[in-house]
């Protein structure tokens, strides 16, 4: 698999600095901490590929669900970058379109035609991040990009939001995210979990 042969490349090697991707303040930083997610008990109404398998969003990670069966499998941060890829390939039925190593902050990236980013730090999967996109890839109770301000407050989900140097920043059950304004119907324009380098 390519996952394989980027090891052999050398593309996932040694320890990535992080110069410039944030600092601890939430409101200021690229990537918050986060939390986990507690375990889904159904798969997130997302289209499936041609593998049978659709990807839901987590604060700790992604998780993978096979089709109809509802299976599932967790790929929490920390998972080895070539058992990562791995995994995402056979989940998702094709490679990468991108792979490289952002330039402002020194993580190494994966990245899908749909604009999921998958990041790498320290050898290991770091965080994931979806911005300006329409791809149907939403946690478990259906928060993704385009979902407005109300829809993320309503269902019971814990949020806090706060302007940020970034825009109105907002954490949700380990999930981070921008909204496009603070008004109601405001849609959620980024989101991501764990290290992610957010353009400004």
């Amino acid at each position: 698999m390519r996952a394989r042969q980027l090891l052999a490349a050398g593309w996932v090697s040694g320890a990535v600095l992080l110069a410039g991707c944030g600092d601890p303040a939430p409101e200021a930083r690229d990537a918050p901490s986060v939390a986990s997610t507690p375990e889904p008990s159904a798969a997130p109404a997302a289209a499936a590929g041609d593998s049978g398998a659709t990807l839901a969003l987590e604060g700790d990670g992604l998780r993978v669900f096979v089709l109809p069966s509802g299976s599932a499998r967790p790929i929490p941060f920390g998972t080895d970058p070539v058992q990562t890829l791995e995994l995402l390939e056979a989940a998702r039925g094709e490679p990468p379109s991108n792979l490289g190593q952002n330039p402002d902050c020194g993580e190494q990236f994966a990245e899908w035609s749909d604009g999921l980013l998958v990041w790498f730090d320290h050898e290991a999967f770091a965080g994931w991040s979806l911005a300006d996109t329409a791809a149907p890839r939403s946690t478990v109770d259906g928060l993704k990009i385009g979902s407005t301000r109300a829809q993320l407050q309503s269902g019971g989900r814990v949020v806090e939001i706060a302007p940020s140097a970034r825009g109105v920043a907002f954490t949700a059950g380990g999930v981070a995210g921008l909204l496009a304004s603070d008004a109601p119907d405001a849609p959620v324009t980024h989101l991501w979990a764990g290290m992610a380098c957010i353009a400004p």
